[in-house]
């Protein structure tokens, strides 16, 4: 944790530092526990399955399709299937050097059956089968057979499949009528060089994931399912990573996802901006950011076949969470930040501290994007109004320490200079002395021309402001 500001006074301090110790100690106790249950009932099935799927495919080799023989482990599949996508929504069974994961969660079984399968699917050139929807017990026989047999293009016997295995199989499977089952290509494990150069040079990669997996969260708890956080978790830690970058990328709106997920995900990174100036652990930053993602899924529920109003989509979004059994530390912080992320600082009781730091990212964000009637507000501008609400709706601790950290223009603000060029932050403030002087990248020069290479404008050494914008679409 850091230490308090110098300008706090020392009750203050003395408070700040106490609930630091106090969140510290929450924070090794939560570390480990999130969603243990979910991801176990995962695994459990995700065993089920490969075991069923192994056990058809050799049933398959020995017997035509309508022997008897198949109708127990039939039934068994297409029932694991059925308990999967009522748990998850869309199954992706991926397959790689031997192991076996599901939705993210790695299963453990026997070495033989997780590499015979692995070894079916490599002969068609496919590293994993996603299931958008459950299969019947024809529909599971017609996948065993086609495994077994083969598809146009695909090599008769294990190694490595021509370049047009993948794509006949997926033909072969469209043939069949399998329109819910999608093959992807060969998985492999990145190394860890790979996996940092991957990690740090495409935050759009990052940030679309994170909007994606935010929308189906939304959707899985619109058709009541049960909250999945595990691919939410796993995008928050990709935006960690991200930092800054994925404060500007978020700020660019991408008309191919939903308003809701996009919102979701640019409050996330502003609030894990507070999380950082907060010395949070990675375990704390990876709460908080899951709690940010899913602090609005309220507006998935349904009261009369239509979505909540405002003041109620708080408590809908709690009594939707709640649907995930168990109640270790990061569900009760989550339920909590849902619950009270628009509650008034000065409120009593006094909201938990996920929910105030969501506050503050949260008013940010409705204040300077189209989420509501009315003109928007410039950076600086919001930044104004809300400072006027420190100390009632906002934890005047926090919303300094958030003030101090994104400077008036924060990551992915649009501005023009006074030579004409226009510009997009790229940092968050930098001291005192660089305070309102962001580092930027130049989005189009004076005459109009793109930099076809990135261009950057050191705003401490060059550059006046002359106006703000809001996207870098604009």
């Amino acid at each position: 944790m850091t230490t308090p500001p110098d300008d706090v006074s020392g009750s203050v301090k003395e408070e700040i530092s106490l609930a630091q110790v106090t969140i510290g100690q929450a924070i090794e106790g939560a570390r480990g526990g999130e969603d243990r249950e979910i991801a176990q009932t995962v695994r459990d099935l995700g065993e089920h399955l490969v075991r069923q799927l192994h056990g058809l495919l050799k049933l398959t080799r020995m017997h035509a399709s309508d022997n008897a023989a198949f109708a127990q482990p039939t039934r068994e599949a297409v029932q694991t299937l059925q308990r999967l996508y009522d748990l998850l929504g869309v199954t992706h069974l991926v397959c790689v050097e031997g192991l076996v994961y599901v939705n993210d969660v790695r299963v453990r079984l026997e070495e033989r059956s997780a590499l015979e399968l692995g070894d079916e699917l490599l002969r068609h050139g496919c590293g994993g089968l996603t299931f958008e929807e459950p299969l019947d017990s024809a529909e599971v026989r017609a996948l065993c057979g086609l495994l077994v047999g083969g598809a146009p293009g695909t090599a008769a016997v294990a190694g490595d499949p021509p370049p047009s295995a993948l794509e006949g199989f997926r033909s072969a499977l469209r043939a069949l009528g399998l329109e819910q089952v999608s093959a992807s290509g060969v998985h492999r494990f990145l190394m860890s060089s790979e996996g940092q150069a991957a990690r740090h040079t495409d935050p759009r990669v990052v940030v679309r994931a994170a909007m994606v997996a935010v929308a189906e969260a939304f959707d899985n708890l619109f058709r009541s399912r049960l909250p999945n956080a595990i691919p939410v978790r796993r995008a928050v830690i990709g935006l960690i990573e991200q930092a800054d970058e994925a404060m500007v990328v978020s700020a660019e709106q991408d008309p191919t996802l939903p308003a809701h997920a996009q919102h979701a995900v640019r409050v996330t990174t502003l609030a894990l901006r507070i999380g950082l100036e907060l010395g949070f652990s990675d375990a704390a930053l990876a709460d908080l950011g899951v709690a940010c993602m899913l602090h609005d899924v309220g507006y998935a529920d349904r009261v009369g076949g239509l979505p909540p109003q405002f003041d109620a989509h708080s408590g809908c979004g709690v009594r939707l969470l709640l649907r995930q059994r168990g109640f270790h530390q990061a569900k009760i912080k989550r339920l909590l930040a849902t619950l009270e992320h628009h509650a008034p600082f000065d409120g009593t009781p006094r909201p938990s501290l996920y929910a105030r730091i969501l506050r503050i990212a949260d008013d940010y964000d409705t204040l300077t994007r189209d989420r509501r009637p009315g003109a928007l507000a410039t950076p600086p501008e919001a930044l104004g109004r809300m400072q006027t609400a420190s100390g009632t709706k906002y934890d005047p601790v926090l919303f300094q320490m958030f003030l101090n950290a994104v400077g008036p223009f924060p990551p992915g603000t649009r501005l023009r200079l006074a030579d004409g060029r226009v510009v997009v932050t790229v940092t968050c403030a930098r001291g005192a002395a660089k305070f309102g002087k962001p580092i930027c990248r130049v989005l189009r020069f004076a005459d109009g021309r793109v930099p076809t290479q990135p261009v950057m404008v050191d705003l401490a050494l060059e550059g006046k402001v002359v106006s703000l914008g809001y996207t870098v679409g604009r």
